[in-house]
């Protein structure tokens, strides 16, 4: 299962959607197929303040990776207010 989560900065009213890419295990790998997109928001009190900084993560959404050797993500959309609020977005395969 890949677990996904977006860490958001403070009063940046982002998008962004996740693609999820599934490769095979040749030695130069080949993709197998892209994975439903998942939009993450943030949104004010939604959102978990992390820690000390003044960045919030969003709620994890998961995918089903059932025969994936390899999975890469894809930042698909990117919209935010125009201010260039930087994003980190954290996977994990579990």
């Amino acid at each position: 299962m890949l677990c996904v989560y977006v860490e958001f900065e403070d009063n940046n009213p982002a998008t962004v959607d996740i693609t999820p890419i599934m490769y095979d295990d040749e030695a130069s790998p080949g993709v197998v197929a892209p994975l439903a997109s998942k939009t993450f928001t943030f949104a004010s009190g939604a959102a978990i303040l992390r820690g000390s900084s003044a960045n919030y993560i969003s709620q994890i959404l998961t995918w089903d990776l059932v025969g994936a050797y390899k999975v890469g993500l894809h930042i698909s959309n990117y919209s935010e207010d125009g201010n260039g609020h930087p994003i980190n977005v954290w996977g994990y395969v579990i």
